[in-house]
């Protein structure tokens, strides 16, 4: 469980009517105090805090651990296996034994990386990115423009989820990037040793299997994550928290 859920329900526990946690919904909060003392307050005050931090945990477990985590341990052990086949270009001296099979195990990361949009690229990379975006756009908007109205210690959730949304997609979309980046320099090392090939039946062989091979990409829908993906992410999110600032002095 990450440090911030438990300094929330520690801060729950003692004032169990800070908003937007579950005391401040119930009727025993009047104006923001604990109200008067009936037979199962006692009981509530410590019950509610431990409802929040099991809700904090199922968030945690369920939601951003397991994204984070398995998303990033699947795009580092391609990025790991790129560089395995960067590696094996660089052992034999002739062209021809590095060639092949250098193609083969690049084509069985290709099936890895199949596998892998397979599971993401349909609904969970989007929803990660958009709601990541999302969140950033109006956790940015109220730490930049609503400090004076946010009472503490209420305002510092606000910069924790903003930098935390900001880590989170510039690290997804930043080594989702590396991959595409990384093979279609392999790609480039590939073609250059196929020159290097003496007959021309085989520079003919290689060719043709090189054709086959194309550079991996990490998608989302109909879309690809390239190197410049990190940098418009944060331009759209930026400028629509520009913008609902404008709006909000307007």
């Amino acid at each position: 469980m990450s440090p911030r859920s438990k300094s929330s329900s520690a801060a729950t526990v003692a004032n169990p009517c800070q908003p937007p946690f579950l005391g401040s919904m119930t009727s025993l909060c009047k104006a923001g105090v604990w109200g008067p003392i009936v037979p199962m307050g006692k009981l509530l005050r410590v019950l509610i805090p431990l409802i929040d931090l099991w809700c904090f945990f199922l968030l945690n477990a369920g939601g951003a651990f397991f994204m984070a985590m398995f998303f990033g341990i699947c795009v580092t052990s391609i990025l790991e296996y790129l560089d395995v086949v960067s590696k094996h270009l660089t052992r034999s001296p002739s062209p021809r034994l590095r060639l092949m099979p250098c193609i083969r195990l690049y084509r069985k990361i290709w099936i890895v990386e199949r596998m892998l949009n397979a599971i993401f690229s349909a609904a969970l990379l989007p929803i990660m990115l958009l709601n990541w975006t999302s969140v950033q756009i109006f956790a940015g908007f109220v730490t930049i423009s609503r400090h004076s109205v946010v009472q503490m210690p209420q305002y510092l959730m606000f910069p924790i989820v903003w930098w935390n949304c900001i880590a989170l997609n510039l690290s997804v979309t930043t080594l989702s990037s590396y991959i595409y980046g990384n093979s279609g320099r392999i790609m480039g090392q590939l073609g250059k040793l196929r020159c290097q090939l003496r007959f021309r039946f085989g520079r003919k062989l290689a060719h043709r299997e090189l054709r086959s091979c194309t550079p991996l990409k990490i998608k989302f829908g109909n879309n690809f994550i390239d190197g410049m993906t990190p940098i418009v992410n944060q331009d759209l999110a930026w400028n629509q928290t520009m913008s609902l600032m404008l709006l909000g002095k307007s």
